[in-house]
C-alpha cells in the first residue's frame, strides 16, 4: 500500500508544501523578532511537522470512506460553530475561538473543508445523466446548505471566512452542473443585490452606524467605510490599511531587504498573522512576492489537474472545491492589502501563522494527494489498497 502511494504521490505539489514552510518561517521570523511574538516561527515549524504527517496520512484514506463520514463531520462543524457563539470567547474582536489546553481553535478553518466535503457529496448524488442539475432538487439545497454555516460564521463576527462559504458554493454549483441561464441569473442578481446594498448602505448611514454601535460590532462599518468610502474615514481607522499600502509601496522591485522592514517593528498590525505579505512584499519587493504568487499558482493548477483526472464525480468536485477555497483566501488576502477587498481576519494560506489554519490546509492537500493516487492506480489498473475501504 504505501509503496503505491509513494509511487503514485505528487511530489511536485509536496515541494510546493515544503517552500511555503521555508518562506512562513522566514518571514515569522523577521516579523516577530524583538516582540512579544518571538519564537512563533518555530511553533510554525512544529505545525508544519505535523501537517505534512497528516498530509501523508490522509493521502492514504479512501475518498468513499471521506464520503461515508462527511454528514458525521459537517454535523460536528456545525456544532462546533455553535458552542464558539454559546462559550462566547472573544479574541480579536471575534468570537470564533475554542481554548483547549492552553490552545486556540477555530472552527470556521476547518468548517471551510467540511462545506467543501457535504457540497461535493449532495452535488454528486444531484447531477442527473447529463452531468447537471435541476434548480430545486440541487442548487437551492445547495445554497441552503452554505447558508446555515455562513451565517453562523457572520455573526461571530468573521466576514472573511464567510465570504469564503459564499465563494466554495458558487464554485461547486458552476461545476457541479448548473444550468448557464440560471448561473447568469444569480450573478445578475447578485449584483443589482450588491449595487442596491452600497446605495442604501450610504443613504441610511448614519441610522445603520448607530445601530451597529448598539450592537458592538462598529468594526464591521469601520472596515467598509474603510472599503468604500477611504476618503471619508478618520486617519485611526484606516491606519491598518494605510500603513501595509506604504510598506508595500516602499517594498519596490526588489525590496527593503531581509529584517529591515518597517512593517516588522510594529507599523503595521497582526504581520505575523493577517498581514504577513506585507512583510514578505516590504522585504522582498515585487520580485519575492511574485515568487509567493507562482508557487500559488502551482498550488492551484496541481489541484485542478487532479480534478481532472479524478476517478469520480465526488472526486472531482472535491478536488475543484478545495482549490476554490484557496483561490478565495489568496486573493482576498493579497487584495485587502491593495484595497481590492474589504479588510478582514482572513489568513494567507500556508504562510500566515495559525495552527488550525495550517493543518486544515495539509488536511485540504492530503485529500488531493489521495484523489491523484486513487486516480492514477485505475488508470493504470493497478491495486489500490486505501485505509477505511473496508470500513
Amino acid at each position: 500500500m504505501l509503496k503505491t502511494h509513494f509511487k503514485t504521490h505528487d511530489w511536485t505539489l509536496t515541494t510546493v508544501m515544503l517552500l511555503f514552510c521555508a518562506i512562513s518561517i522566514t518571514a515569522l521570523y523577521s516579523a516577530t523578532y524583538g516582540s512579544k511574538f518571538e519564537g512563533y516561527h518555530v511553533s510554525m515549524g512544529i505545525y508544519y511537522l505535523l501537517g505534512f504527517l497528516v498530509m501523508f496520512v490522509v493521502g492514504i484514506v479512501d475518498n468513499a470512506f471521506l464520503k461515508r463520514m462527511t454528514p458525521i463531520l459537517f454535523g460536528v462543524g456545525l456544532l462546533l460553530l455553535v458552542v464558539v457563539l454559546i462559550l462566547d470567547t472573544t479574541i480579536n474582536h471575534a468570537k470564533g475561538w475554542l481554548l483547549i489546553a492552553g490552545f486556540s481553535f477555530q472552527p470556521a478553518e476547518i468548517m471551510k473543508l467540511f462545506l467543501v466535503l457535504m457540497l461535493a457529496r449532495f452535488i454528486a448524488g444531484r447531477q442527473v445523466e447529463d452531468g447537471r442539475m435541476t434548480f430545486l432538487g440541487g442548487v437551492l439545497p445547495s445554497a441552503v446548505i452554505a447558508g446555515v454555516p455562513f451565517l453562523l460564521v457572520l455573526v461571530q463576527p468573521d466576514l472573511g471566512n464567510a465570504m469564503a462559504f459564499v465563494f466554495i458554493v458558487v464554485c461547486l454549483i458552476w461545476v457541479g452542473g448548473m444550468k448557464y441561464w440560471q448561473f447568469l441569473l444569480m450573478i445578475g442578481l447578485a449584483a443589482g443585490l450588491l449595487v442596491t446594498s452600497v446605495h442604501y448602505y450610504k443613504v441610511y448611514h448614519e441610522p445603520i452606524e448607530q445601530y451597529f454601535k448598539a450592537k458592538e460590532k462598529e468594526r464591521w462599518v469601520e472596515r467598509i467605510d474603510t472599503f468604500l468610502y477611504p476618503d471619508n474615514v478618520d486617519k485611526d481607522k484606516k491606519y491598518h490599511i494605510d500603513s501595509a499600502e506604504l510598506a508595500i509601496g516602499s517594498g519596490s522591485l526588489e525590496g527593503e531587504g531581509y529584517m529591515q522592514g518597517t512593517a516588522r517593528r510594529g507599523f503595521v498590525p497582526y504581520v505575523y498573522a493577517d498581514s504577513i505579505v506585507v512583510v514578505i512584499a516590504e522585504e522582498f519587493g515585487f520580485r519575492g512576492t511574485a515568487l509567493l504568487l507562482m508557487l500559488y499558482m502551482v498550488l492551484i493548477y496541481r489541484i485542478v489537474l487532479a480534478a481532472i483526472t479524478a476517478p469520480d464525480s465526488f472526486s472531482r468536485l472535491l478536488a475543484i472545491g478545495i482549490a476554490s477555497m484557496f483561490l478565495f483566501q489568496i486573493f482576498q488576502n493579497v487584495g485587502m492589502h491593495l484595497r481590492l477587498m474589504p479588510l478582514t481576519g482572513i489568513t494567507l494560506p500556508f504562510i500566515s501563522y495559525g495552527g488550525t489554519s495550517l493543518l486544515t490546509n495539509m488536511i485540504a492537500v492530503g485529500i488531493v494527494q489521495g484523489i491523484r493516487a486513487q486516480a492514477a492506480a485505475v488508470s493504470t489498473s493497478g491495486e489500490w489498497t486505501p485505509v477505511g475501504k473496508a470500513l
